[in-house]
C-alpha cells in the first residue's frame, strides 16, 4: 500500500543533499502519537520510502539546485500505518501545509495526494531508492568498506540476513530463501546525516516464496529502509 505526495513550488530553489532526513522527521510527526513504540531504540520501522526530485535538478556533494518538485513515495504492508500517513497528508493539504528544508527556508506546498494498492506482479524489481547493505566487519568510517553492493563478496548472504531480521521483526514470519540476481546496477554514494551511505540503484530479480516477494515490495530491501532507502517497484 502506497501513499504518494507531490510537493511543488513555482520558483526553483536549492535544498540540502541530505534531504531524506526531512521526511524521516515528517513520518515521525505523522506516526509518533499513535505509534510511540516505533520510535524506541532498535525498533524496525514497518515501512519504506523514496524521494524523487524533478528532472533538471542539479546534484552536488552538499546541495541540490534547481528543485521545483519533490515527490514523496511511502510504502507499507500495514493498513493501520497506511491509514495514519494518508490521514496526516489529508490534514496537511486541507490546512495548506507543506515542507521546507531548513529554518527560514522556502516552503514546498503539498499539491497532490495519490494512493496505490497493487496485487503481486512477479519477481523482477527496480529500485526507487538506493538499496543499502552493510558489512558488519567493515570500517564504519569508510563507506567503501562498511557497505557492500551486488557482485561483492558475501553480498547475497548479508542481504538475506537483513531481510530475515526485518521480516521476522515486522511480520513474525521467516523467509525460506533468497536468490538475488542483479541485472543493471549502478553504485551510488548518498549524503545522509553528515556522512555518506553506499548502495546501488538498478534492476534485479529475486527468487523467493510469494510471501517474501510481497514483503520486499511492501517494506523494501536491505537496511535503513525507514530512512529512505530500499524502496522498490515491480519491473514489468
Amino acid at each position: 500500500m502506497r501513499v504518494i505526495l507531490t510537493f511543488s513550488r513555482d520558483e526553483a530553489i536549492t535544498i540540502p543533499a541530505d534531504y531524506r532526513r526531512r521526511f524521516i522527521s515528517l513520518l515521525k510527526e505523522a506516526l509518533m502519537d499513535e505509534y510511540p513504540d516505533l520510535y524506541k531504540n532498535g525498533v524496525i520501522k514497518p515501512y519504506t520510502f523514496a524521494v524523487v526530485l524533478n528532472m533538471g535538478s542539479k546534484f552536488s556533494k552538499e546541495k541540490v539546485q534547481n528543485v521545483r518538485t519533490v515527490i514523496f513515495k511511502f510504502s507499507t504492508g500495514s493498513g493501520d500505518i497506511f491509514g495514519s500517513v494518508l490521514n496526516f497528508a489529508i490534514r496537511m493539504i486541507n490546512k495548506g501545509g507543506g515542507i521546507s528544508f531548513g529554518k527560514d527556508a522556502p516552503t514546498f506546498p503539498l499539491r497532490e495526494i495519490n494512493t496505490k494498492i497493487e496485487t503481486p506482479k512477479g519477481k523482477r524489481f527496480k529500485t526507487l531508492s538506493p538499496i543499502v547493505v552493510n558489512n558488519p566487519s567493515g570500517n564504519p568510517k569508510n563507506p567503501k568498506e562498511h557497505f557492500i553492493i551486488p557482485r561483492e563478496n558475501g553480498y547475497e548472504e548479508r542481504l538475506f540476513e537483513t531481510l530475515k531480521e526485518r521480516m521476522e521483526g515486522i511480520t513474525g514470519k521467516t523467509p525460506y530463501k533468497l536468490e538475488f540476481k542483479a541485472d543493471k546496477v549502478k553504485e551510488v554514494f548518498v549524503k545522509h546525516y553528515g556522512g555518506f551511505v553506499r548502495g546501488f540503484v538498478g534492476s534485479f530479480e529475486v527468487e523467493a516464496d510469494p510471501e517474501t516477494l510481497r514483503f520486499i515490495y511492501d517494506y523494501g530491501l536491505g537496511i535503513r529502509t525507514g530512512q529512505g532507502f530500499g524502496m522498490v517497484d515491480y519491473e514489468l
